[in-house]
């Protein structure tokens, strides 16, 4: 005779769903602000706001289009000290890092971090020093998934990458819902 068993409780999916697809409901680009924050000297520090939105699947494959697709909003803010090298990134008022980094003034002109979003999307934040690459540097942009192709591959200053796609390729919230090119 076999001892009784306990009763089994189904368990909850411990997987959650992707937060987008790039093709069926992507995200779409909100705004980018750069801004001069140092106290006495503004250009020793400098605050770098990406705002964008995750489209909602179930409004664009109800036919909805634009503003009508409005998903989860979400802000990414870096403050970097060009005098100190303290780096802090906070996504959607949570601090991801903030960490002494070498300073610029030393050779460290580049800056990247990277993290985890919804557990199955990776975020990084690119940042260079200079608004142009240097002498004979090439003006692709280079992160740790290495050179992004596409539209934006393109030097840029600072740059928030989503699972390898820029930010500046991210969609336009008027092409929302339409088949215009994302």
């Amino acid at each position: 005779m076999s001892a009784p068993q306990p009763p089994t409780t189904p368990t909850k999916s411990t997987s959650t769903p992707p937060l987008y697809h790039p093709i069926y409901n992507p995200p779409y680009k909100i705004s980018y602000g750069s801004e001069l924050t140092g106290k006495i000297i503004r250009s020793s520090k400098r605050r770098i706001t990406f705002q964008f939105v995750f489209s909602d699947p179930s409004a664009i494959a109800a036919g909805k289009k634009g503003l009508g697709c409005r998903g989860s909003e979400h802000e990414v803010i870096m403050t970097w000290s060009h005098i100190s090298g303290t780096v802090e990134i906070i996504h959607d008022g949570r601090v991801v890092t903030n960490t002494h980094w070498s300073n610029s003034y030393a050779g460290n002109t580049r800056f990247n971090h990277a993290w985890m979003v919804g557990g199955k999307h990776q975020m990084e934040i690119v940042a260079n020093a200079s608004g142009t690459p240097k002498r004979g540097e090439k003006k692709k942009l280079t992160t740790s998934w290495g050179d992004v192709g596409g539209p934006s591959k393109e030097y840029r200053q600072f740059d928030l990458l989503l699972d390898g796609m820029s930010f500046f390729d991210f969609c336009e919230m008027s092409h929302l819902g339409t088949k215009e090119k994302h």
